[in-house]
Parts: structure tokens; sequence; C-alpha cells
């Protein structure tokens, strides 16, 4: 799953969000992902229940997550956090495989 949510119509800020939770090869798949964030400069922020599994960088924020059901507006939750901050928010499930980064300047 990607979702691209943007609060103006210029967008000048990206950040990206990503969805952690459940099984080790999740937070392993959201690892490589930091990894790459980090290659391109590109502000993250994980929303997780376990934050010990996360490699943290200085471009990686991690939003606690501690409710026993998840649920779909989970993301909206991680989502309206992230547009306080940032003008576009990517919203990225851990396992997605990203093969073009470049695609999160096409704004620059």
């Amino acid at each position: 799953m990607c979702a691209i949510i943007c609060r103006s119509i210029i967008p000048m800020d990206i950040a990206i969000g990503i969805l952690c939770f459940g099984d080790k090869k999740y937070f392993d798949y959201t690892n490589v992902l930091i990894q790459k964030l980090c290659e391109y400069d590109i502000v993250h922020y994980i929303l997780t229940d376990q934050d010990d599994l996360i490699q943290i960088s200085d471009k990686t924020f991690v939003v606690d997550y501690n409710r026993p059901i998840k649920s779909y507006h989970d993301k909206i939750m991680l989502a309206t956090h992230i547009l306080k901050l940032h003008d576009v928010c990517v919203l990225l499930d851990a396992d997605i495989i990203i093969n073009d980064y470049d695609f999160f300047h096409l704004y620059d």
C-alpha cells in the first residue's frame, strides 16, 4: 500500500510514514526502507509498537503505538501526525519494495 496525502497545492516538504507491526520480517523490511531513505536524505516516521526493533537515524522518528487491535484508521493517525510538520505525507506499508527512490525528490 502506498498513499500520498497532501495539505497544500504546491508541496515543499515530503515525509514518509511507515506502518510496522507484527512478525519480525516486517521490522526487517522497515529497516531496509530506513537505510535507503537515509541514503536519500528523506525524513520518515515509523508507527510501531516495538520501537526497540527499529534502526534509528537522525531522519527517523518513531511514533509510539500501543493499541491492542490494529486498524486502518491508524494510518490516518500517522498521516495526521506527519501533516502537522510537513506539507506531504507518503504512507508505506513495511513490506513495500521501492525500485526508484528518486520519486521522492520530484518536488525539489
